[in-house]
């Protein structure tokens, strides 16, 4: 029986898709309309801006939306996959994860002929047979996309599709590819929920270890070099830290549940 505080509860009330996506992957985000890159699943491909953003990141209804709006975001002939695929092969590298994802309901997965200048990310594999899964695409116009060709609203966020190393990567790599680095990431830290804030003359960062397991050393990956590096742990006590190193800054072991700030100054 599933109870108050699950991740079931959490999963259907707390987050929209696109929110579940970014931050189980440790990805800072902001609420506002005008961050360079900006991610809609389902309906709020409807309601998305066409203006003003670098990249979209899409699930296949709303990139379907967006195509009906106008824009060319690399696929035709989207329709249902006849039968749940098994495995999710990513391109680079040569490898697969398995789907494990749970469904809120079926038909959830899609397939579409993608344009010959898309780069294929994944292919989604059942059986015998395997078509697109995740592709970047760029537009006559410069924008650029990321889309699953999945209705994500429909499969649950505790799963392969949402949470794995290689989406994190692929995630990241676009983001830097279309100019919109992020300002701080963690790489290979499942469980990691970050919230970035710009202050005066450099960035505050914290981190919140939202898993049963600790996570040793964490690297901190910046976007830009910072001079100056200040912790406050759990307990609230600051504390000057090493300097990064370049673009890399090396956190304390955080505890299970733990949690760490840092201020960088440049």
């Amino acid at each position: 029986e599933t109870f108050a505080g699950s991740n079931t509860v959490m999963d259907i009330v707390s987050f929209n898709s696109a929110a579940n996506l970014l931050s189980g992957v440790g990805i800072a985000t902001t609420y506002d309309d005008t961050a360079p890159v900006v991610a809609a699943f389902g309906d709020g491909g409807r309601t998305v801006s066409t203006e003003g953003h670098k990249a979209y990141i899409l699930d296949a209804i709303a990139a379907r939306y967006l195509a009906a709006r106008g824009m060319d975001v690399g696929i035709t002939n989207l329709t249902r996959l006849g039968a749940r695929p098994n495995l999710e092969h990513f391109v680079d590298p040569d490898d697969d994860v398995q789907l494990n994802d749970g469904e809120r309901w079926p038909g959830c997965w899609y397939t579409a002929d993608i344009s010959e200048k898309a780069t294929l990310i994944s292919s989604f594999v059942c059986g015998t047979d395997a078509t697109p899964g995740c592709y970047i695409y760029t537009d006559a116009k410069g924008i650029s996309y990321y889309v699953l060709l999945t209705e994500m609203d429909g499969i649950r966020a505790d799963g392969a599709l949402y949470r794995s190393y290689y989406r994190q990567e692929s995630l990241l790599a676009f983001c830097a590819k279309v100019g919109a680095p992020l300002p701080a990431s963690l790489h290979r830290c499942p469980g990691s929920y970050l919230v970035c804030s710009k202050i005066k003359n450099g960035i505050a960062v914290a981190v919140s270890n939202c898993a049963d397991d600790e996570i040793d050393t964490p690297v901190l990956n910046l976007a830009d070099e910072y001079k100056t590096a200040y912790l406050i742990d759990e307990n609230g006590s600051l504390m000057e830290w090493s300097a990064p190193d370049g673009k890399n800054l090396t956190l304390p072991t955080l505890p299970a549940w733990g949690f760490v700030a840092v201020v960088l100054q440049k």
